[in-house]
């Protein structure tokens, strides 16, 4: 999992995961997005962390789960290795981070309670007016502190 580490070398590095040094890690490497699909109803909360060393990542993804990729970003030549979380499945990485964060407190904290408001486990489903309000309240905050950044 974290390339060319053997098992006791991953359980001494994943001791140094701590809350702090992740939300340090998060405010320098790390996206909250709000982002709406085409055919949904609201917006859901996407957390994005980038690195080029996959090994980082793939120890955050030991500890909070994820799914990652490699991808090539437009304008540039070399790619990075980036871990993602959409909806629910962001908020153990959030709430641990959510006291320690400085940069992206904001986008932290909107980015739990659209999560938090997130009510369907599938399609289809039925969302309520003030529960698409309130996300949409948060998606502006996501994107407002995202622009101030």
């Amino acid at each position: 999992m974290a390339y060319d580490m053997n098992q006791t070398e991953i359980l001494e590095a994943t001791a140094r995961v701590t809350p702090q040094w992740l939300a340090g890690f998060f405010d320098g490497e790390g996206y909250v997005a709000a982002q709406k699909g085409a055919n949904a109803a609201s917006y859901s909360v996407r957390v994005f962390l980038y690195q080029k060393e996959p090994k980082v990542l793939a120890l955050v993804q030991f500890l909070y789960g994820g799914n990652s990729s490699y991808r090539v970003r437009r304008g540039r030549k070399q790619g990075c290795h980036e871990l993602h979380w959409y909806g629910k499945a962001a908020l153990p990485l959030l709430r641990v981070i959510k006291d320690h964060v400085i940069c992206k407190r904001r986008q932290v904290e909107a980015g739990i309670e659209m999560a938090e408001q997130q009510t369907y486990t599938g399609s289809p489903y039925s969302i309520s007016t003030e529960n698409i309000v309130r996300r949409e309240e948060l998606a502006r905050v996501i994107i407002s502190a995202n622009q101030e950044i």
